[in-house]
């Protein structure tokens, strides 16, 4: 079963400094309980990933990606 991506995640704006094209808006938090569990914190690394692993055509290429790039 996918999750819905758009019930859970806002497109990021041009003021974000992702340097691809599909980035969210980072999640807002009241505790930092939340704030550093997984879901909101990998946000930011996403948005953080370069555009060739982001943008990847495919899961087999984003994978190799991650494993070939040091962050």
């Amino acid at each position: 079963m996918d999750i819905s991506v758009s019930k859970y995640l806002s497109p990021g704006s041009s003021r974000t400094r992702a340097n691809h094209s599909i980035k969210f808006l980072p999640l807002s938090t009241s505790t930092s309980y939340y704030r550093h569990s997984f879901f909101p914190s990998i946000i930011a690394t996403w948005n953080n990933l370069p555009a060739s692993i982001a943008e990847s055509p495919d899961l087999v290429s984003f994978k190799r990606g991650l494993a070939t790039t040091r962050f």
